[in-house]
């Protein structure tokens, strides 16, 4: 950003309609009103590098998070929908698993998106963010067509 060809001013705007969750052609619309003159595609630009900063910085400050107290883990499958329709005439979906940590003092939650649930790699990620006196609290298996907790 060191380098940057728009003013300060637009850096800082682009920063919070990011935040906010404003999408790449609103900000647009809303800096053009503000007599700031950005492309759209400049603004696509500089929201990939927002989200590779903010990539880093969570992958980054989640590596050094150790949890205190109890904490439970759980985990859970989440869908996304592709567009289009696979050779089957159905809507595609991607399947992704999370597995989660939650520490019961202080709320603080860590997710992990992990392609193998097995139980090394489970367990690698409960060894690098529990303390090995914490009380760890799981649900063994429910199955949530029939009662929604265990």
């Amino acid at each position: 950003m060191k380098h940057s060809k728009i003013s300060y001013i637009a850096l800082m705007l682009l920063i919070k309609y990011y935040l906010a969750d404003i999408s790449p052609k609103k900000a647009h619309m809303i800096l053009y009103f503000k007599g700031i003159d950005i492309t759209i595609k400049s603004i696509h630009v500089y929201y990939k590098k927002f989200m590779m900063i903010l990539n880093i910085y969570v992958k980054d400050e989640m590596r050094n998070i150790m949890l205190e107290g109890p904490v439970e883990i759980d985990e859970c499958m989440i869908y996304k929908i592709k567009r289009g329709i696979n050779r089957r005439g159905r809507l595609g979906r991607i399947r992704t698993w999370l597995f989660g940590l939650k520490c019961r003092t202080s709320s603080r939650i860590i997710l992990y998106p992990v392609l193998e649930r097995t139980r090394t790699k489970l367990l690698q990620i409960i060894l690098r963010h529990v303390r090995r006196e914490a009380l760890i609290y799981s649900h063994h298996f429910v199955n949530h067509d029939y009662q929604f907790v265990s």
